[in-house]
């Protein structure tokens, strides 16, 4: 009767316990939104409600998704996308540029010839191959506008957008168009090659490192599945920017965030998630660096920069697209969640009748041993 007492404890509490942690709707979640708050950073007259801007993050704080800042590919800022995104200026490539032209700015390095180029961006391409587990690549865009202008002025048939790579006749023209700063579909990407001075970078990084990226897209298949080359309709359309930051006990995960208007709601943002920049910065971008790059010891001190220099390259691109365009900091907190209580009983009352089973079932057992004099006769031989 003892025994079946226990086994029934046991069963009732591996009841409660397994439902609380297969079916408790934290249980995948590894941050939890607890609030979100809006701040206009200037005095630029609004163009959108609070609630509106808000609303590209969900409709609610149940709605709110969070990625892995280090393992999610980082979208450009541009308000024309229409997809789930962590942003950043110019997207990761432009995160590359920043990062090369920082490292040969730090060390006074020479500007390295292209094969040296092709080859590093080769190397990261690599890197990043092996831990972009969510989403496409390394992300790169342009416009229909710039494509189809390009298109026109070397007289070439080329159906870029169904991913058809160009004719090898056409390519050497085709890859000084496409590197040419008044050719850039990305505003950041445009803004910075046409003023290096104001950017404080040298043009041919980011010249140099995009005939690479292009290179790659149409000559090594197997690297190309992790490029993410985007080509985005129509003009800019961004009337407000907004920066995502996120506080709270979650570390190293960001909101995902529409830029574009839809049904859903009605304005169109230029979105920077710049804590999750932060943390791709210094371990993504800066860890790699001083891995690949003897000359970079110090880590924390590499991102900083790459922080410091970004913010100010966004800042003058804001500019140039709109000096009296709003300017908000959108503030997510969020916490690492623990157990939820169910679950936490549930264990403690699991690990309890398994405990009481154990000692029931070795009771059980001596008592057999002793009344049956079981292994007496192996007992007696030793």
């Amino acid at each position: 009767n003892m025994m079946r007492c226990l086994v029934a404890v046991f069963i009732i509490a591996a009841a409660f316990a397994v439902p609380a942690l297969a079916g408790h709707p934290l249980r995948d979640r590894e941050c939890i939104p607890e609030d979100v708050s809006l701040e206009q950073l200037d005095s630029n007259k609004p163009i959108y409600s609070k609630e509106d801007i808000i609303s590209h993050l969900g409709s609610d704080l149940n709605e709110i998704e969070f990625v892995s800042s280090a393992d999610y590919t980082l979208s450009c800022v541009d308000a024309r996308g229409h997809y789930w995104m962590l942003g950043t200026a110019g997207g990761e490539f432009a995160e590359l540029v920043l990062a090369l032209d920082t490292y040969l700015n730090t060390t006074s390095s020479p500007m390295p010839s292209y094969d040296r180029v092709k080859e590093f961006f080769q190397v990261y391409v690599d890197m990043r191959a092996e831990s972009l587990s969510i989403s496409e690549g390394v992300f790169l865009h342009t416009d229909n506008i710039k494509i189809a202008k390009i298109v026109k002025d070397l007289n070439i048939t080329w159906d870029v957008a169904a991913g058809v790579v160009p004719p090898v006749a056409v390519r050497p023209a085709l890859l000084d168009a496409l590197t040419a700063a008044e050719n850039q579909g990305c505003s950041h990407l445009k803004y910075m090659m046409m003023n290096p001075a104001e950017y404080g970078v040298n043009p041919n990084v980011a010249k140099l490192l995009m005939r690479a990226y292009f290179e790659m897209l149409w000559t090594d298949s197997a690297r190309a599945k992790h490029l993410e080359f985007v080509i985005f309709q129509g003009q800019q359309t961004g009337e407000s920017a907004v920066m995502v930051e996120v506080k709270g006990s979650c570390k190293g995960q960001s909101p995902l965030a529409v830029p574009r208007e839809s049904s859903y709601f009605g304005s169109s943002l230029f979105v920077a998630h710049t804590t999750a920049l932060g943390h791709f910065r210094r371990n993504v971008l800066a860890e790699w660096f001083a891995n690949t790059v003897p000359a970079i010891e110090d880590m924390d001190a590499f991102a900083e920069k790459l922080n410091k220099r970004a913010l100010a390259q966004l800042t003058a691109t804001v500019k140039h697209i709109n000096p009296n365009m709003p300017v908000y900091k959108l503030t997510v907190t969020a916490s690492a969640p623990g157990l939820v209580p169910p679950v936490v009983i549930g264990l403690i009352v699991s690990s309890i009748a398994f405990f009481i089973l154990a000692i029931g079932l070795m009771g059980g057992l001596i008592y057999y041993v002793r009344k049956y004099k079981i292994f007496s006769r192996n007992i007696a031989i030793l």
